[in-house]
């Protein structure tokens, strides 16, 4: 994981060194997450509502082309709804995450309006979350869990603390604010011990808003 953060850090000083712009600025948004979760068959999971809050900066050396970097704190995971045996049960998967999104963006003005896509790698690293179990029994009997998510590689663990994929971004600005549409492709097993039948792959879809002020 140091690794990882001294290769984000010196990408972000290294290229706001030479940039001829930086932005910087606020981003809040609400998205859709969800979890490929296969282990020896597919489990049906259904999306969860997301969040992400955090700051980002633009950092340009070139009107068309600009390296976008990003901090958030974002939520993730999955539910899951079934009932067997006469047994309904909800599981609710929230896993917190700080997630670092840099993509590589190019841009073009139209009337005005600044139109850009992009795509680029992502770094997530889980930081806490909880899993809320609730469900009923034909006899009546209600039941309830809540427990901390565990982090690591052991079998007793629920995810691997280190996510990495791809971000795929597309928007409009406009006198410094931005709106744009987010797709993060999970490309790695989250799954502790993971394995071909033992996969956790994570999936966002966000729809943010980022305030930027310009610093040079």
């Amino acid at each position: 994981m140091k690794k990882y953060i001294l290769l984000i850090v010196a990408t972000l000083l290294g290229t706001v060194a030479v940039a001829q712009e930086v932005q910087l600025g606020v981003r809040v948004g609400l998205g859709l997450a969800n979890q490929r979760v296969e282990r020896i068959v597919s489990i049906d999971t259904k999306s969860r509502i997301s969040w992400q809050v955090g700051g980002e900066a633009e950092v340009s050396n070139d009107d068309m082309i600009l390296v976008r970097l990003t901090l958030l704190l974002t939520s993730r995971g999955t539910r899951i709804e079934d009932s067997n045996f006469g047994i309904d049960y909800h599981v609710r998967f929230r896993p917190l995450y700080l997630h670092v999104p840099v993509p590589l963006v190019t841009r073009m003005d139209i009337r005005g309006m600044k139109v850009f896509g992009g795509l680029g790698p992502y770094f997530s690293f889980g930081l806490g979350g909880r899993i809320v179990t609730d469900g009923d029994i034909v006899a009546g009997w209600d039941f309830e869990g809540d427990e901390f998510i565990g982090w690591g590689n052991k079998n007793s663990d629920r995810y691997r603390s280190l996510d990495a994929g791809l971000v795929f971004t597309t928007g409009i600005e406009r006198n410094g604010v931005q709106f744009a549409f987010t797709y993060n492709l999970g490309l790695a097993n989250i799954a502790p011990n993971g394995d071909s039948d033992n996969i956790i792959r994570n999936r966002v879809f966000s729809l943010t808003t980022t305030y930027f002020l310009t610093v040079r």
